[in-house]
């Protein structure tokens, strides 16, 4: 038993405190902190817009990538009576990978781990990257792809 009313009230802090702890939100990594600048989520502003990506770069090493046709329309549930090629022009155009990403000089290398292409599984794609003001360039002069952060 508490002897004191110092000790309770000492106890009754701890307790609290400890269940303010409990209950805040965990702290999400604001990418604007990250020491690699190249580190955040990015969006394909490349034009024409073919595909829609979205690049997510994170601290820990790992990267995704999604990118979807933005040609598609919305499909009319009639799955039962179309044919294979319409289905396919239906759900085509959708690409997912993920893996490790690494910076060797002024190139980002990507090793993919996994993705909608099993052949595609384990190899590396190396490509030089730059910052323009606030926008990521991928690639070189040939083809380029322009990234913005998302917000």
């Amino acid at each position: 038993m508490i002897q004191s009313r110092t000790q309770q009230v000492s106890l009754l802090a701890f307790f609290t405190g400890c269940i303010c702890l409990a209950q805040s939100p965990a702290r999400i990594a604001d990418p604007a902190s990250s020491r690699n600048p190249i580190v955040g989520t990015w969006h394909n502003i490349t034009q024409p817009q073919f595909p829609q990506a979205v690049l997510l770069i994170g601290e820990d090493g790992y990267f995704s990538q999604i990118a979807i046709s933005p040609s598609r329309t919305k499909p009319v549930h009639d799955f039962d009576h179309r044919t294979k090629a319409e289905l396919a022009k239906q759900f085509g155009g959708f690409r997912a990978s993920y893996g490790t990403w690494k910076i060797v000089g002024s190139k980002l290398v990507r090793t993919l781990i996994a993705g909608e292409e099993p052949g595609s599984e384990g190899t590396e794609t190396a490509q030089e990257f730059r910052f323009e003001g606030e926008i990521l360039v991928l690639g070189g002069p040939q083809h380029e792809t322009r990234l913005r952060r998302m917000k």
